[in-house]
């Protein structure tokens, strides 16, 4: 039987992996960036899964950041899974949401929830 620590790893894995072949379809974007030098980038907000951390992300956030996109429109929502519930936790995230968009001109932004991230964010879609 695997432990919960080799099960979030292999997750993990399969994430990475998985936004390995997706990200490239954002690379028009992020060269649309390098070639205009205009900032015409959506602030992308990611939301790590449960008992996540910032830190789950990073490897993301460097690869959009070495794709051209702004270091200055990337964020990241803590929350904690572990204590507080997702309604709760939506709640917050609707004002970081808000507050991001407040930064950038009340642009849409694109969240990129994993796991109870995605539960969370669901959350704040359709019930707030």
């Amino acid at each position: 039987m695997k432990t919960l620590q080799g099960k979030l790893s292999a997750a993990c894995l399969r994430l990475s992996l998985l936004l390995s072949l997706v990200l490239p379809a954002g690379a028009a974007q992020a060269a649309s960036f390098a070639s205009t030098g205009t900032d015409t980038s959506a602030p992308v907000i990611f939301v790590h899964g449960f008992g996540g951390t910032l830190l789950d992300f990073s490897m993301l956030n460097t690869r959009f950041l070495w794709d051209g996109y702004p270091a200055g429109n990337l964020y990241h929502f803590s929350y904690n899974s572990l204590l507080v519930s997702n309604k709760t936790s939506a709640s917050q995230l609707a004002n970081f949401v808000n507050t991001v968009r407040s930064k950038h001109g009340n642009k849409q932004v694109i969240i990129i929830a994993h796991s109870n991230g995605a539960l969370v964010t669901r959350w704040y879609r359709t019930m707030l």
